[in-house]
């Protein structure tokens, strides 16, 4: 074996000071493998905070923030243009949800994700934008 030396650990959160606002931050870091195979894993850290506001018995304002680092670290001994780096990862959305009945809701969400990196070859150099119309059924 080969190790990487590194902490991992989950929290999360929820606070309702505001009655109409529900804030829920997080932060979790993790080791995850990679299906490079200059690298042995990635250490992955990301926080970030999830919003809902309530507007009126039927509407709900939904929003989120998250921000992800990824420390790649080559194998010991890879000589094949292999180094440590970090790539970042960027989303933010924000929402509406309408319920129909209290057991169902359906609204619209607008997406916004990003990822940079140093390497080329494996790191997810992207912007994206998505729209979509939800559907939630809950008990």
């Amino acid at each position: 074996g080969v190790n990487t030396g590194a902490v991992i650990f989950g929290l999360g959160g929820t606070w309702n000071g505001f009655q109409p606002l529900v804030v829920r931050p997080f932060v979790i870091r993790s080791i995850n493998e990679t299906v490079f195979t200059n690298y042995q894993d990635y250490v992955s850290t990301t926080i970030g905070a999830e919003f809902t506001y309530t507007l009126h018995s039927d509407w709900q304002l939904n929003a989120g923030a998250t921000f992800s680092l990824l420390d790649y670290t080559p194998i010991p001994g890879t000589n094949a243009g292999a180094f440590a780096h970090t790539d970042d990862f960027y989303r933010l959305s924000l929402g509406a949800l309408y319920a129909i009945r209290p057991q169902f809701q359906v609204g619209p969400l607008y997406e916004f994700s990003a990822g940079n990196g140093p390497d080329p070859n494996t790191s997810p150099n992207f912007t994206r934008h998505v729209i979509m119309l939800r559907f939630v059924a809950k008990r």
